[in-house]
Order: structure tokens, then C-alpha cells, then sequence
């Protein structure tokens, strides 16, 4: 019955959550009150795919907050380019001649990270 229950909440709460994917592939621009739909661009930025492989995702305790986690990368010399606030989460990119597995390794040592990722792409087969 318990599990049921825990079920069912887990169920609720994932239902709530936004779903990106679901979003148009049209930016809006708001301007005097009114909004502007435009094409996001096709074509990825000619540098895309060696920041993405230079980016990690990194998650945090909420208990502990992000504050460390900022500090390090600030002090790491990271870009941070998407904080994740209901995942207690951030994506950063690591600076260039600076090593990802090393990246990794200092941003594990963290207070409060529990959770450091490369950045991928998962395509279905």
C-alpha cells in the first residue's frame, strides 16, 4: 500500500514538471505588451559541438545550496550557461586547456555536489 502510495505521488509530481520538449520551435519576443513569434535557427553555432563536449552538468544538495558550487566555478574560471532550480542543478562549460576529466574530479570535491556529468545528447536508435 505504501508503495502505492509513494507511486503515485512520484507519478503526480513528474506530471507537473514542464516538459521542454514540448515547446514550439518558435522564440518569443515581448515588446509593448505584445508578443513576437519568430524561427529559432536551424543551424547550430560552428563551435557547438566542442562546447558541448566541455560541458558539464553538476547537481547540488538543496540542503547545502549552490553557493559553493558558484564559488568553485567562478574560481575554476567556468562559464556557467543554464542554472536547472527545481533539479538543484547547473550546466557550466569548462574553459578552454583546462582538462574535463580534472574538471570533473574538482567539481566532485564540492560541498554539497552530488551529482557531476558530461553533458550528452541521446538519440533514439
Amino acid at each position: 500500500m505504501r508503495n502505492n502510495i509513494a507511486f503515485t505521488i512520484i507519478l503526480i509530481t513528474a506530471s507537473m514538471m514542464p516538459l521542454n520538449s514540448c515547446k514550439s520551435h518558435k522564440s518569443e519576443i515581448v515588446e509593448n505588451n505584445s508578443t513576437i513569434s519568430q524561427p529559432l535557427p536551424q543551424k547550430m553555432e560552428p563551435n557547438h559541438s566542442k562546447r558541448t563536449s566541455r560541458t558539464l552538468i553538476i547537481m547540488y544538495n538543496a540542503e547545502t545550496g549552490e553557493a559553493p558550487l558558484l564559488e568553485a566555478a567562478e574560481k575554476y574560471g567556468a562559464e556557467i550557461i543554464y542554472r536547472y532550480e527545481n533539479l538543484n542543478g547547473v550546466a557550466l562549460v569548462i574553459p578552454d586547456g583546462k582538462d574535463v576529466n580534472e574538471a570533473i574530479r574538482y567539481f566532485r570535491a564540492v560541498e554539497g555536489v552530488t551529482a557531476v556529468n558530461r553533458n550528452n545528447t541521446v538519440r533514439p536508435l
